[in-house]
Parts: C-alpha cells; structure tokens; sequence
C-alpha cells in the first residue's frame, strides 16, 4: 500500500484516518475511535495520543496500573463505522457499530 509525506513538516508518511478498537477494563466495553497512524517503520506506528481522547485516557489508566493496553487499528473499514467512532455516547460503541450496520459483529 502506498503511504506518502501529507505534509511538509510531518516526522514521517501517515496512513490516514484509521480505526482503533481498545476494550475499557473498568466496564468491558470496546471504545472506538480514528486516527492518523505514522508509519515509522515495516512493522511498527505510531498514534497521536497529545490530545484529549478516550483513547489517552485508556492508555494513561492502563500506565497507572502498570498493564499494558491492547489496541487494534483497522484501515479501510465501512463507512458507518467511522460515524460511530466520532460519537460520544456512554455506550459500548462496538455495539453502536453493529447497529449502524444492522448487522451483528463478529469479535
């Protein structure tokens, strides 16, 4: 897949607007979101975590507890999927995933 600089100033090629899915421990459920994901390497990214997210906020609870946090990015994903993960509701926005698709999802 073909990756290039987006910008001038940006640190390295960016895959853009990708997904990431990371279960919250204190409830069980899966909190979706997107990001630009920085390729540094064949087999290794990174993400953007500067700014206020749930995702930031996983991780830097995660860090407190000395645990790791499991995250899975997907590239390419159906459009409703990306609806869903700019929503902020107090939901398992897996579940509001499979809604918007009518559809229910394998995990």
């Amino acid at each position: 897949m073909p990756v290039n600089l987006q910008h001038g100033l940006d640190g390295g090629p960016y895959i853009s607007a990708s997904i990431d899915f990371v279960v919250d421990p204190s409830n069980g459920w899966t909190n979706v979101g997107v990001r630009r994901l920085m390729l540094r390497g064949r087999r290794e990214a990174g993400v953007d975590l500067n700014s206020p997210s749930d995702l930031r906020a996983l991780y830097e609870a995660a860090v407190k507890q000395g645990r790791r946090l499991p995250v899975a990015f997907v590239v390419g994903a159906h459009p409703c999927d990306y609806v869903a993960a700019v929503m902020r509701l107090p939901v398992d926005e897996l579940d509001l995933v499979a809604s918007m698709r009518n559809a229910p999802l394998a995990v």
